[in-house]
């Protein structure tokens, strides 16, 4: 770094993360060499059909995966930390204070027999020492701040008394309550009608002090949240870029195939949406070249046998594709 310079580390660092799970039929590679970051008040989203290796990748990251079943190799960074070398007293003791998560099953995710002002402020307690007066108080500001109507009652309430966008708010909350420097949403509106999840995605917009790692195959989502997109497939991340050049100019036929199957309010004949063909490959069983090779229409000869590298494409944008044919608007 120069003198000068207004260049930032990065929050988050994967690098060559990779992911194996034994199963009965061999062992699945579920995540294979992906590298990525994330910097300070950013938001990112990874995105990709159900079992590409979205989540995968994040518990890895963070050692939350059992080990008696998954092996994980790689490098990661937490603000310069590496996590994959820390004992785990030290591992918790971090991930307690600067990483916050949220995922998409609010209640059961939550402690159902502790009320919420305690399942809030039980982190704070710990690791700042407030008193139980003091972690209540700021367990109300917290509710407060995440949208929660009436929160002197609702910190004394147990989660089912809550609906699911309040409880889904209450665990933002609790994600904030240690003022994390990464933010790690997994799926977290899935389960919410589309009113309750606008309301919860003008809530994250508005979070600029943290960073964000944002889990979705709602790529309508994605558009409105995320600065940045990673296209995940088969263990892979085949396209990566600022998200308006990637939804508009997607170079990767994967990517092009999603966001063709994402209904649009520009479709005035209600023209039938567009579905990729075939199915994603056997994670115990990958192709030695491209994974998307079998439902591919532009493949060539060498895709079957050569693994293309993530390479830039232009725009900002980096695809793996031996064929980047001429990018097509695809997504408002």
């Amino acid at each position: 770094m120069t003198i000068g310079s207004t260049a930032r580390r990065p929050v988050f660092e994967v690098e060559g993360l990779e992911v194996r799970f034994r199963t009965g039929e061999g062992v699945a590679r579920a995540v294979n060499g992906i590298s990525f970051t994330v910097d300070p008040g950013e938001r990112v989203a990874i995105v990709g059909e159900s079992g590409c290796g979205k989540s995968a990748s994040l518990l890895a990251a963070l050692r939350l995966l059992p080990t008696a079943s998954a092996q994980t190799a790689g490098r990661v960074l937490l603000d310069g930390k590496d996590l994959f070398a820390l004992g785990r007293g030290e591992l918790d003791e971090v991930l307690g204070r600067d990483v916050g998560m949220v995922f998409q099953d609010s209640l059961s995710s939550l402690n159902p027999v502790l009320k919420m002002g305690r399942q809030i402020s039980e982190g704070v307690r710990k690791h700042e020492g407030l008193s139980k007066k003091a972690a209540r108080d700021y367990a109300v500001e917290l509710l407060q701040r995440v949208g929660v109507p009436d929160p002197h009652r609702r910190v004394d309430q147990y989660p089912h008394q809550l609906s699911g966008g309040m409880r889904q708010r209450a665990m933002i909350a609790m994600a904030l309550a240690g003022k994390p420097k990464l933010l790690i949403a997994d799926e977290p509106t899935t389960a919410l009608d589309v009113t309750v999840q606008a309301q919860i995605l003008d809530l994250v917009r508005n979070l600029t002090e943290v960073a964000i790692v944002w889990v979705s195959h709602d790529l309508g989502v994605v558009a409105g949240l995320a600065n940045r997109v990673l296209v995940m497939y088969a263990g892979y991340i085949i396209e990566e870029g600022d998200v308006r050049q990637v939804f508009h100019n997607p170079r990767h036929p994967y990517t092009r195939g999603l966001l063709k199957s994402v209904p649009s309010f520009r479709n005035p004949d209600r023209s039938p949406l567009a579905a990729i063909p075939g199915l994603p490959p056997n994670l115990t069983d990958l192709p030695p070249g491209c994974p998307f090779y079998g439902r591919c229409e532009v493949r060539e000869t060498r895709c079957l046998s050569q693994l293309p590298p993530l390479a830039p494409v232009g725009g900002g944008q980096r695809a793996a594709c031996w064929v980047t044919a001429a990018p097509t608007e695809v997504m408002a």
